[in-house]
């Protein structure tokens, strides 16, 4: 017996929706710009690029510390898709105020929907800022 056109449809966008489901969460690859250990001078507003693999949705987060990193500023609410972010004028204040005990300022990029472990095995790189 010969499905109905009907169900071969339902069946084609179920089958559809669990390749959809089974694909792998967008991961960052490396951090690309600035370079780990660069300076930065404060009057400038570099932007922040990465490698991830396409697809996804990313945060770019700062932190005063590398071990732990604990994220305090990131690039907002909505995550920004494609591999770079340029922070705006007040951000980049804050990023740099957020290096003023030791003019180091660590940063990662997370993706959308990674694990726990991913996130904590993500990339942190450094820079430090030249007033």
């Amino acid at each position: 017996m010969k499905p109905s056109p009907r169900l071969a449809l339902s069946l084609s966008v179920v089958s559809l929706a669990l390749v959809t489901f089974a694909m792998p969460a967008p991961t960052v690859i490396a951090l690309l710009s600035p370079p780990d250990g660069s300076v930065v001078n404060a009057a400038s507003r570099p932007t922040f690029a990465f490698e991830a693999t396409p697809g996804g949705r990313f945060r770019v987060e700062f932190s005063s510390t590398g071990s732990p990193f604990v994220p305090v500023l990131n690039s907002g609410r909505k995550t920004t898709p494609g591999d770079q972010h340029k922070p705006s004028m007040q951000e980049w204040r804050e990023i740099v105020a957020l290096g003023a005990a030791t003019n180091t300022v660590y940063w990662r990029v997370i993706a959308l929907h990674m694990t726990a472990d991913e996130i904590n095995a993500a990339p942190i790189a450094s820079f430090t800022i030249a007033r």
